[in-house]
């Protein structure tokens, strides 16, 4: 990896650019043949530390420019990890409060491998690749949710039914039934509220 060139150095190519040129400029090439040669070398050395300056400064600008994208994107992903961290602290009286406000949170942290969202739930952060399966596999069971027994999570799957219970959109079911959705709570429309669009048929009508 090649050396960014310093602001100083890039203008001090500028000015023997300039230099160059100015002395050729006001030198007058009938007086002699030494002189005549001495203005081609000064236009030729101007057009060698005019072109030098460009591409050094062009470089000193896209570095810049990339770096101030970097800092702006660390900025942004710390921020969603300060929230991350700052939810990951409250406590379950806490968490019910923020529940109470009628709100899904869906945070994303920044991994190498790419970006990992993540549903709040009650208890714990639940990986919104598993909220987007529970949905999609209570479609058979509608109006209930699909049993937590039947989960590959069953700790994600308890904690994300809570969640649905404490958002007022669902209660506790009688029988082998984890939890029904409340009257007037489709489950078509109780998955959007966490961004996910469910092909439930005749019963998303």
């Amino acid at each position: 990896m090649t050396d960014v060139p310093r602001l100083p150095f890039v203008l001090f190519l500028f000015i023997l650019a300039a230099f160059c040129i100015a002395t050729a400029w006001k030198l007058d090439a009938r007086d002699s043949t030494i002189i005549a040669w001495f203005q081609l070398l000064m236009v030729l050395l101007a057009l060698i530390f005019g072109t030098w300056a460009v591409i050094a400064s062009a470089d000193w600008i896209s570095h810049h420019a990339a770096e101030r994208r970097r800092e702006i994107e660390a900025a942004r992903v710390y921020g969603m990890l300060q929230v991350a961290r700052a939810i990951e602290k409250l406590n379950t009286a806490q968490l019910e409060l923020v529940a109470g406000q009628n709100a899904v949170a869906i945070t994303m942290i920044a991994e190498e491998q790419g970006p990992i969202w993540l549903v709040r739930g009650m208890t714990r952060s639940i990986p919104f690749v598993f909220v987007q399966e529970f949905f999609e596999r209570s479609v058979p069971y509608d109006p209930f949710l699909f049993p937590i027994r039947e989960a590959s999570n069953k700790e994600w799957a308890a904690d994300l039914t809570n969640l649905l219970k404490a958002r007022g959109w669902a209660a506790d079911a009688a029988g082998t039934n984890s939890a029904k959705l409340l009257p007037g709570k489709s489950l078509a429309w109780v998955a959007s509220r966490f961004s996910i669009e469910l092909d439930t048929g005749e019963k998303n009508g």
